[in-house]
């Protein structure tokens, strides 16, 4: 006689995941961990950065030829204070114009600092800070026109706000230059800038340097080197419009973002 057996059913053992979490592997656009450089967002970083570096271009083109270098006369304060009340409206105009440069100089500093975070993040931050910093000692000297506006009547104060407009913003172009000199270096040891443009820009920065220290100790040169370097921000312009939109970071450059 045979027992009948119930078959009991075989309890299943859930699948569990793995105690780790893998939260450090999000992947974004490139693949790459969250937090580190990739293709997308240094693309986008490049186009900030060249808009707003073609924008401040321009301005400050504005504020110093079409304003300041009208109005202003080296050596006759009694021509400039009438030539600047005759004009208080083209010369706020042109002080808006120059603040909004140092506005914008902080943008670029911090466009630029993720466009070259992946060739070395420790020195594209520091290259970020010293625009940032000359973009303050800038806006400091932005302040001395301000005060020009107060002192009008006295033809001589007013032509000495405008030279301490002048030796302030020089002293500053020093760290100016320095930047410049930082991403030329990162643009050469890059894998996606051309190495003659991180020349350039290294040469710009140069010149700024030398201009800076000649103003400083009164070299009185009679021709600033900067109006011939500047071909290479020119170029970094035209370069970070063109072809900074088409910037495809390597796997390896990706990963190292030191």
């Amino acid at each position: 006689m045979k027992t009948a057996t119930l078959d009991r059913p075989m309890e299943s053992t859930p699948v569990t995941a793995p105690a780790e979490p893998m939260k450090a592997l999000v992947q974004d656009d490139c693949g790459t961990a969250r937090g580190r450089p990739t293709s997308l967002s240094v693309r986008k970083a490049s186009i900030v950065a060249g808009t707003g570096y073609l924008l401040l271009s321009i301005l400050a083109g504005f504020g110093n030829y079409g304003v300041l270098a009208h109005l202003v006369t080296t050596g006759n304060a009694i021509k400039t204070a009438n030539a600047i009340t005759a004009s208080k409206g083209l010369f706020l105009l042109g002080i808006g114009s120059l603040a909004a440069v140092a506005v914008l100089d902080v943008i670029v500093a911090l466009a630029m600092l993720k466009v070259f975070s992946p060739v070395s993040k420790r020195l594209s931050r520091l290259a970020a800070g010293l625009r940032t910093v000359y973009a303050g000692v800038f806006a400091l000297a932005i302040y001395q026109l301000v005060g020009v506006l107060r002192v009008l009547g006295n033809a001589n104060q007013a032509l000495q706000g405008v030279s301490a407009f002048n030796n302030i913003w020089n002293g500053g172009l020093m760290l100016f230059g320095l930047h410049l000199l930082l991403l030329g270096y990162m643009a050469y040891k890059s894998e996606y800038v051309p190495k003659w443009l991180g020349i350039l820009i290294a040469v710009a920065g140069l010149g700024y340097l030398f201009d800076s220290v000649a103003s400083v100790f009164s070299l009185g040169l009679t021709t600033k080197i900067a109006s011939l370097t500047f071909i290479g921000e020119v170029a970094l312009i035209v370069w970070l419009l063109i072809k900074g939109r088409h910037i495809k970071l390597s796997d390896e450059l990706a990963s190292e973002h030191r």
